[in-house]
């Protein structure tokens, strides 16, 4: 999968046609993965704190209050929630693990997809 392709910016935008429509033309133009591993959780709570315990820092997180954070965070969970839908529609298998889940078991999870992959 190209890298980078969930870091794509310019695909956050209020409308959610216009994200649906621009996301449809993206994946028409690159090669898909046979599967992916997606890890979300609906916690928003969860993302930010682990966000703000990290050494990497985006960009737009510099100097972010909570408030700024959560609703960035909102708004790629719906981006990735739509690419994920998108993807599973060009047939691309998905594998959604919950990040507030102990790893061991997302590690379970994720290696008995792969297992039924092959």
């Amino acid at each position: 999968m190209e890298e980078g392709f969930l870091q794509k910016s310019f695909l956050l935008h209020d409308d959610y046609q216009t994200v649906k429509k621009t996301l449809d033309t993206y994946l028409a133009l690159i090669p898909k993965p046979y599967a992916v591993l997606f890890i979300d959780t609906p916690d928003i709570s969860l993302i930010t704190q682990r966000l703000a315990q990290r050494t990497k820092v985006i960009a737009s997180h510099l100097n972010a209050d909570q408030d700024t954070l959560e609703n960035e965070t909102k708004k790629w969970r719906q981006l990735l929630n739509i690419a994920v839908a998108a993807l599973e529609q060009n047939g691309v298998k998905v594998c959604r693990l919950e990040a507030s889940r102990p790893i061991q078991e997302n590690v379970a999870f994720a290696r008995q997809f792969l297992d039924n992959l092959k």
